[in-house]
């Protein structure tokens, strides 16, 4: 599983989606599992050449998860102004 985090309203320039987290798993036809994803406040942060620190832009972000890049059923959205 493969899980991507795409800024909705960054000043910041990037990619649209950005890998941030994956499991290996392996399942046999029927079965299940459950898969946990923590991304660290340091996956979310950007060299603020100003500051010259790293920080975490306040944004609202959306979360996709699934099997590759092309095929993301999961998604669920966060505020990294909490």
């Amino acid at each position: 599983m493969q899980l991507y985090v795409q800024h909705e309203n960054s000043l910041i320039e990037g990619p649209r989606l950005e890998l941030k987290g994956f499991h290996r798993i392996h399942l046999a036809a029927g079965q299940k599992t459950t898969v946990k994803f923590e991304i660290p406040s340091h996956a979310l942060a950007y060299w603020n050449t100003e500051h010259h620190a790293w920080e975490v832009e306040a944004d609202s972000l959306k979360v996709y998860v699934g099997s590759s890049s092309a095929n993301l059923p999961l998604n669920a959205e966060f505020s990294t102004a909490d």
